[in-house]
């Protein structure tokens, strides 16, 4: 299978972290997620316990050391050809609100961890696709 290997651009790392949490544009998979994430001490910001986020040097955890260097093309790819009308629809009526809720989540936790690896990178995606939101409405 082929992989996307680090170092990511800007653009792929957005695309990644967007998928991450629900609301890029190709289709919804399960997030990566961090090896250690059943410790107690990883949170829940992207939706699931332990949500890795991709910066240009990979994939960071915000809450311990982790780090991976690949990822799944599909993951950083828009939406599959082929997604009935009604799916698409419904999925993105539920975007907005989703994007809303990451971003809360993830500025809390930049206010409570200043500095936690790849907080700045998964708020700068976020906004980059309540830019791309807002502009096709």
């Amino acid at each position: 299978m082929e992989k996307l290997e680090a170092p990511f651009s800007q653009p792929i790392a957005h695309a990644l972290n967007q998928s991450q949490v629900g609301v890029g544009k190709g289709m919804v998979i399960h997030p990566f997620t961090c090896v250690n994430r059943g410790d107690g001490q990883h949170g829940e910001e992207g939706g699931d316990t332990g949500v890795l986020i991709a910066t240009l040097q990979g994939w960071v955890c915000p809450h311990c050391d982790y780090t991976q260097h690949w990822a799944h093309p599909v993951m950083a790819s828009s939406t599959p050809p082929g997604l009935p009308d009604w799916l698409q629809k419904h999925r993105d009526d539920q975007v907005p609100e989703i994007l809303i809720n990451r971003l809360k989540a993830y500025r809390m936790l930049q206010a409570r961890r200043p500095g936690a690896a790849g907080v700045g990178e998964m708020i700068d995606a976020l906004e980059a696709r309540r830019q791309q939101i807002d502009q096709s409405a």
